[in-house]
């Protein structure tokens, strides 16, 4: 549930967050993307304590929004994905201006150019974002044991396969098999995006 959260809520804002930063002159934006580049150096060690005091309160600590919110929006100073941002970024500052000149030559909006011309153009670098978050949000562990102190049900399936271990069974090595599939089946799905992306980037 964590996951799926998660990736939509990403899909909705990452693009055209990036698209606005590759694409738009309006003031602050150096600025911004000055901020995203310094956010995507802190490791999650730096930025635990003021995530937790902004969570207490805006009173989502202890709840499953104190992990969906912090990695899908910038509700926090110190979160959001900033690295997803950055690289669709950088591949949307690579684009042709001559394909989106046409598109408005045509009669396309911003809004039309965007869904109809930067979205498939990005497939590449999108399917490559997509399946590195997914990597991420599906290992989650210091969040949740941040963030769902008191609410231990609450836990996501990377923080209770640990309690697997504890056992003299074979059990947690079937969870570790199963845990490990969903993971290896968005990496063939997407694993031609993921070196197209790659490789592409390195291009520009």
């Amino acid at each position: 549930m964590y996951t799926a959260a998660i990736l939509f809520g990403q899909a909705l804002l990452i693009p055209a967050m990036a698209y606005a930063l590759s694409r738009f002159k309006f003031r602050g934006r150096d600025a911004l993307f000055f901020v995203v580049i310094m956010l995507m150096l802190l490791p999650f060690q730096v930025t635990m304590v003021p995530n937790v005091i902004t969570l207490r309160a805006m009173g989502l600590l202890d709840t499953i929004w104190a992990i969906i919110l912090p990695m899908t929006v910038a509700i926090l100073p110190t979160c959001f994905a900033p690295f997803y941002i950055f690289l669709v970024r950088q591949f949307m500052v690579g684009l042709p201006k001559e394909i989106l000149e046409a598109a408005e030559v045509d009669g396309a909006g911003t809004f039309r150019c965007f869904i109809h011309v930067v979205l498939p153009v990005c497939q590449p670098i999108l399917g490559a974002a997509v399946a590195l978050s997914f990597a991420d949000c599906w290992n989650l562990v210091e969040q949740p044991l941040t963030y769902l102190t008191t609410h231990t049900e609450l836990y996501p399936l990377s923080v209770v396969f640990n309690q697997l271990t504890q056992q003299s069974t074979g059990v947690e090595f079937a969870g570790a098999a199963l845990y490990t599939l969903p993971a290896l089946l968005i990496y063939l799905y997407f694993q031609n995006d993921i070196l197209e992306g790659v490789q592409l980037t390195e291009l520009k």
